[in-house]
């Protein structure tokens, strides 16, 4: 299919805990347990190698956790890009219970310039096996907010699927306005309205794609999903699961997604192969764990409305 190289700066070991009842204050005992290696960015390549695509993974690692990070990603169907952090990986923890799915979060450690440079050339190295590249989360504590500015001018005119929001968001954006490049900007609607504050949705959207967006895809939570390209916009809805854990789902989308440019799908069957399997990882434990026959049958189930001119849609 092609080559998918993810990016991001808060990469995590993901401890997943499955309880049969759940109390506060007390001693649960698990009924299942597990890790995986995670971190939006990469969890999207985890999506996307079970859509199909070859993965190379960009991440920092440090400390016992990170060599455990490098060992848990080796075991799964993506390349292994790390580069040696001095602080250590962080740890974090979903508790799954028959009542809901709570994620306890540590906060990454400080990246230094140095090693945010790393990436950077890391990411850089790998443009010319890629076709497409998806960087994603939070930005570690003490990266520049222009980091995914320097990503997209890394990946050499390769298109860039963005999970960001604020000003990390938007320097990227305006740089691709500027120089016409392929940036699919992926915010959730919270991110997105965070990022235009005191603006509607549909204000907000319309800002995103003025600024320079390619495209712009907007999950807003289980019920639908926003894409705004050229002068048109769709909402596509994608069908209702019953969720094990969410844990993942909008990093599904966005690895999907990727894998669906570089098959060169129509953008809007893109996004809704890669809604399905967002759906389908919900069923499961693990993030962005999802069975491919399962997100072919619920992709038989999503609906794509009619395409509106975003200009005129002022009812998102």
């Amino acid at each position: 299919m092609g080559t998918v190289v993810t990016i991001g700066t808060s990469p995590a070991v993901a401890h997943w805990m499955r309880f049969g009842s759940f109390r506060l204050a007390e001693v649960n005992r698990a009924v299942e347990s597990g890790y995986f290696a995670a971190g939006k960015a990469v969890n999207a390549g985890r999506a996307a190698a079970t859509a199909g695509a070859d993965v190379i993974c960009v991440a920092p690692a440090g400390g016992k956790t990170g060599e455990q990070f490098g060992e848990l990603l080796a075991r799964e169907r993506m390349g292994n890009a790390t580069s040696t952090a001095t602080g250590a990986t962080r740890v974090c923890t979903t508790i799954i219970t028959p009542t809901g799915t709570t994620e306890l979060v540590e906060e990454p450690p400080v990246l230094a310039a140095e090693e945010t440079n790393e990436l950077i050339a890391a990411a850089a190295l790998l443009a010319g096996k890629a076709d497409c590249i998806v960087a994603a989360g939070r930005l570690a504590p003490g990266v520049d907010q222009d980091f995914y500015t320097r990503v997209m001018r890394a990946a050499a005119g390769r298109p860039v699927v963005l999970d960001a929001k604020g000003p990390a968001l938007m320097s990227a954006v305006v740089e691709a306005g500027q120089r016409q490049l392929r940036l699919i900007a992926k915010p959730n609607m919270a991110e997105l309205l965070q990022t235009f504050p005191g603006m509607t949705p549909h204000e907000a959207l319309s800002k995103l794609m003025d600024e320079g967006a390619w495209a712009a895809v907007i999950t807003d939570g289980p019920g639908r999903v926003l894409l705004a390209h050229g002068e048109y916009v769709w909402v596509i809805h994608p069908p209702h699961v019953q969720a094990v854990s969410p844990i993942g789902a909008g990093d599904t989308l966005a690895g999907v997604l990727a894998a669906g440019l570089i098959a060169k799908l129509p953008i809007e069957q893109a996004v809704a192969k890669a809604a399905a399997a967002a759906s389908a990882s919900c069923l499961t434990v693990g993030p962005a764990v999802y069975d491919p026959v399962v997100a072919e049958t619920l992709g038989t189930q999503v609906r794509i409305d009619a395409p509106r001119l975003l200009w005129r849609t002022t009812d998102l």
